[in-house]
C-alpha cells in the first residue's frame, strides 16, 4: 500500500500564537540586517545617495520632470533616500534646492553631519525596514498555500540566506526589486487560491512598485501568466478543449493586476504627471540599450579575463552555485526527489504544485535574464528568493 501523504493541516492556530510568530519572524529577518548597517559601504550607494537628494530636491521646486534620475528608474530607492535625508537633515532641500554633484553633496554631508555614514545608516535603515514588511507579507501568505511549517523553513531560508541578507539591506534597487516580486508572486497565487480581492490588488500594488523599483521587473511577466494559465487548466473539469478556453479566459485576471500596477506606477512617480511618455521611453530604451551593450569593460570569469565583458549563458547557472549554500542546493534536491520520486517522503499534490510555480518563475526569469550581455550575480535576485522558499519545501518533506 502506498503511504499517505499529509497535507498542510487546516486548522487555524490561536491568535496569541499567531502574534509571537510572526513577531518571531520579524526578529529572524530584521536582526541579521540591522546589526550590520554601518560596517560598510558599497560603491553604487553613494551613486543613489546623490540620486536621492536630486530627487527631493526635484519634489521641493515642483520640477517633476526632474524626478527621473536614471534609467533603472529606482524611484521606490530614491523615496526611501529622501526620506532618510529629511529624518537625519531635514532642511537639506532649502538649503540646496538645485541638482548636486556626487563630490559636492558628500562635501555638504561632511559639513553638516561630519560624514556621510548617518544618511548611508538611516537610507538601508528604511529600505530594510521595507524589505522585512514584504518578507513578513510573503510568510503570512505562504502559510495559506503551503502551511506553516513548510511557510517557516521557506521564510527561513530567505530571511537568513547569505546572498540574500548582504542585498537586502543597501540602498540599491535589487534588494527592493526581488522583494516586490516576491510578494506580487505570492500575493498572486494567494489570490488563485481563495479568491480574495486583496490578494489580487496586493499583486498588482507590489508589481507597480517592482517596475518603479528595476525595469527588469518585467521579465517576471512570463512567469505570471503561466502560472495563471497553468493553474486555470488544471483546477477546471471538462474537456481538454474546455479547459484552454476557461484559462485563456481567466487570464483577464492578469489584466486587473496590470492596471493597478499602472495606477501605483503613476501615482508614486511625479515624472510621469508632466512627461508621462518621455519617461517611459527613456526607462525602456535605457533597459534595452543595457541589455545590449553589457559592461564595456573587462571581466574575469571562469578564471580568464573576458574583454568585452560579454558572458554567455552559463553564467547565471554557474552564478547561483557559486552564490547559494549547501542546505539550499540539498533542499532543492530534496524537494524534487520528493515531488518526482516520492522519495524521501511523497510531497503533498499541493505542495508539488507550488514547487512547480517556485521553479518555474524562477526559471523563466534566468532564462530571459541570460540573454543579455549585461550580467551580474545580483540581477537573479527575483528568482533567488522562489528557490529558497523551494528548498524549505524539500527540507520539510524530511520532518513527515
Amino acid at each position: 500500500m502506498a503511504p499517505a501523504i499529509k497535507t498542510p493541516r487546516s486548522r487555524k492556530p490561536a491568535p496569541s500564537r499567531s502574534v509571537m510568530l510572526l513577531a518571531a519572524m520579524v526578529i529572524v529577518i530584521a536582526v541579521p540586517r540591522y546589526l550590520s548597517l554601518g560596517r560598510y559601504i558599497t560603491i553604487d550607494e553613494h551613486t543613489w545617495l546623490t540620486r536621492s537628494a536630486n530627487f527631493a530636491a526635484a519634489l521641493h521646486r515642483r520640477d517633476f520632470t526632474a524626478t527621473f534620475q536614471v534609467e533603472h528608474p529606482g524611484v521606490t530607492t530614491m523615496w526611501l533616500g529622501a526620506l532618510a535625508q529629511w529624518l537625519t537633515y531635514p532642511d537639506y532641500v532649502r538649503q540646496h534646492p538645485d541638482p548636486i554633484s556626487h563630490t559636492r553633496y558628500e562635501a555638504v554631508l561632511r559639513e553638516k553631519l561630519g560624514n556621510p555614514l548617518p544618511m548611508f545608516v538611516m537610507s538601508r535603515a528604511l529600505v530594510t525596514g521595507v524589505i522585512t514588511l514584504c518578507f513578513l507579507l510573503s510568510f503570512v501568505m505562504l502559510r495559506t498555500l503551503i502551511g506553516t511549517r513548510s511557510a517557516m523553513l521557506g521564510m527561513l531560508f530567505v530571511a537568513l540566506d547569505p546572498f540574500a541578507v548582504a542585498h537586502t539591506q543597501l540602498l540599491h534597487v535589487d534588494g527592493l526589486l526581488s522583494s516586490f516580486v516576491l510578494v506580487g508572486l505570492l500575493s498572486l497565487l494567494a489570490y488563485l487560491h481563495n479568491h480574495r480581492p486583496a490578494f489580487l490588488i496586493l499583486s498588482g500594488v507590489a508589481g507597480g512598485l517592482a517596475f518603479l523599483t528595476k525595469s527588469t521587473s518585467l521579465l517576471a511577466l512570463p512567469g505570471a501568466i503561466m502560472i495563471v494559465f497553468i493553474n486555470q487548466l488544471i483546477h477546471r473539469e471538462g474537456t481538454i478543449r474546455e479547459r484552454l478556453k476557461w484559462a485563456v479566459w481567466q487570464s483577464r485576471i492578469l489584466v486587473v493586476c496590470m492596471l493597478i500596477a499602472i495606477i501605483t506606477i503613476f501615482a508614486v512617480w511625479p515624472a510621469l504627471w508632466t512627461s508621462p511618455s518621455l519617461t517611459l521611453n527613456r526607462v525602456i530604451n535605457g533597459a534595452i540599450h543595457y541589455a545590449q551593450t553589457g559592461h564595456e569593460h573587462p571581466v574575469f570569469y571562469r578564471g580568464q579575463i573576458i574583454p568585452t565583458g560579454r558572458i554567455g549563458l552559463s553564467f547565471y547557472p554557474l552564478a547561483y552555485l557559486w552564490r547559494s549554500t549547501p542546505t539550499a542546493l540539498i533542499g532543492i534536491v530534496l524537494a524534487l526527489s520528493s515531488a518526482i520520486l516520492g522519495y524521501p517522503a511523497p510531497m503533498a499534490s499541493k505542495r508539488r504544485e507550488y514547487l512547480v510555480y517556485f521553479v518555474l518563475m524562477a526559471s523563466l526569469f534566468l532564462s530571459a535574464l541570460s540573454f543579455g550581455y549585461k550580467k551580474f550575480d545580483r540581477y537573479m535576485l527575483p528568482a533567488w528568493f522562489p528557490l529558497l522558499i523551494a528548498s524549505g519545501l524539500g527540507w520539510d518533506c524530511l520532518l513527515y
